[in-house]
């Protein structure tokens, strides 16, 4: 059965089941992972909080893919460009020492003089000059650094391999992910909920749940529809933390403290057909039915083939409505 199914809605149907039917739970294949809460949640900069967690597991924990949830496009692609710059690949470093130059040292003695740089001064503070005594030794002071770029990355950590997930992304790019790494680098993938359970990522050993989806939501005042963040639920979570133990014992990081997960997080999501209204479903529903099954509709309707409201007639009002 599946992880985020709620069994009793079926054992408990009396319609479905006259009477309770016995439940047979299959366990897959799953490594044991270890789940960290934070201390504090992260409010609204939840994808910092992510960025820190990731350069940390990547900067000291053992080598193993890395996959972080969030919870939209946008999100995606600003946390993965702040990964790259903070870890980014061999190339990049090389093409970067390129740009920034060879470094020039240069004494200002060495320097030839314009007329106008040239100061007439005194016999007696001529004596005084450093050039006077053989035992003078110049200083730092007289070399100029040309000006460096700042370093956006730590030359000490090996490079991180940071590819995004989400569902909108072209399926050439999807695939991706599943690839190994460059060698001498390690995996981190950036993905929506696309990666919670439709498929299984290899070599991933530490999981960052950001704790958030982002859903359509219907407002039944208004009538009004509109994608808002909130909280997953506890199944949903668990399906995230079962992703590190897929190919071997891992780790689950979530950016929130284990009081809000008891207090704020439903045992399980809202069924996606009591979200919407459904007056866009079901003409969809009666136009199917109509089109592909038999017009005679008492003949069909005692075979159980046709929905008792559809016939040729009905069908050509809808399609021309």
């Amino acid at each position: 059965m599946s992880a985020t199914m709620r069994v009793a809605d079926f054992t408990a149907n009396n319609r479905l089941f006259p009477q309770p039917p016995p439940v047979v739970n299959v366990n897959a294949r799953q490594y044991p992972v270890n789940i960290h809460f934070n201390r504090k949640t992260a409010l609204n900069n939840y994808v910092d909080e992510a960025f820190k967690k990731v350069a940390k597991i990547h900067q000291r924990l053992p080598p193993g893919g890395i996959l972080v949830f969030l919870t939209g496009q946008d999100e995606i692609r600003l946390l993965c460009n702040k990964l790259r710059d903070r870890f980014p690949s061999k190339q990049r470093r090389a093409s970067e020492t390129d740009l920034q130059g060879p470094r020039v040292r240069c004494s200002a003695r060495a320097m030839d003089l314009e007329a106008e740089d040239i100061e007439v001064e005194h016999d007696d503070e001529l004596r005084n000059d450093d050039d006077s005594d053989p035992n003078a030794v110049s200083d730092d002071s007289d070399f100029e650094e040309a000006p460096q770029r700042p370093k956006l990355h730590d030359d000490q950590s090996e490079p991180l391999h940071v590819l995004p997930l989400f569902s909108l992304l072209p399926v050439n790019d999807q695939l991706r992910v599943f690839a190994p790494p460059p060698e001498g680098s390690r995996l981190c993938v950036v993905a929506t909920n696309v990666a919670e359970t439709s498929l299984t990522i290899p070599g991933i050993k530490y999981v960052v749940d950001c704790g958030r989806v982002k859903e359509r939501v219907y407002e039944r005042s208004t009538g009004i529809e509109s994608f808002q963040i909130r909280w997953i639920s506890k199944a949903s979570a668990a399906q995230r933390a079962g992703r590190a133990g897929r190919t071997g014992p891992g780790h689950c990081y979530r950016l929130y403290s284990s009081a809000v997960f008891e207090r704020d997080f439903p045992q399980f999501s809202e069924p996606e057909i009591l979200k919407y209204p459904i007056e866009g479903t079901t003409p969809r529903s009666y136009l199917l039915t109509a089109r592909y099954c038999s017009p005679n509709e008492e003949h069909a309707n005692r075979e159980g083939r046709q929905f008792p409201l559809s016939n040729t007639s009905r069908e050509r009002k809808l399609e021309s409505s």
